[in-house]
C-alpha cells in the first residue's frame, strides 16, 4: 500500500514536473514567439524608419535640387537681364 502510494506520489510528481516543465517550454515558447515579434516590430520599425529617412533625404534632395535649379535660373535670368544691359548700356564695369 505504501508503495502502491509512492508510485501515486511519483507518478503525480512526476506528472507535476511534467506539466510544470511543459508549462515552462509553452512559457519559453511564448517568450520565443514575443521576442520573435519584438523583433520583427523592430525591424519593421527600422525599416520604417529607414524608409522615412531616406523618404526625407529624398525630399531634402529634392528640395536642395530644387532650390538649385532655381538658384541657377535666377543666376540665369539675372546674367541674361545684366547680359542684356550689358548688350544695351555697354559693359558694366
Amino acid at each position: 500500500m505504501d508503495y502502491y502510494y509512492y508510485d501515486f506520489y511519483y507518478c503525480n510528481y512526476y506528472y507535476y514536473f511534467y506539466y510544470y516543465y511543459y508549462y515552462y517550454y509553452y512559457y519559453y515558447y511564448y517568450y520565443y514567439y514575443y521576442y520573435y515579434y519584438y523583433y520583427y516590430y523592430c525591424y519593421y520599425y527600422y525599416y520604417y524608419y529607414y524608409y522615412y529617412y531616406y523618404y526625407y533625404y529624398y525630399y531634402y534632395y529634392y528640395y536642395y535640387y530644387y532650390y538649385f535649379y532655381y538658384y541657377k535660373y535666377y543666376c540665369e535670368a539675372t546674367f541674361k537681364l545684366f547680359h542684356g544691359l550689358e548688350c544695351a548700356i555697354g559693359p558694366l564695369e
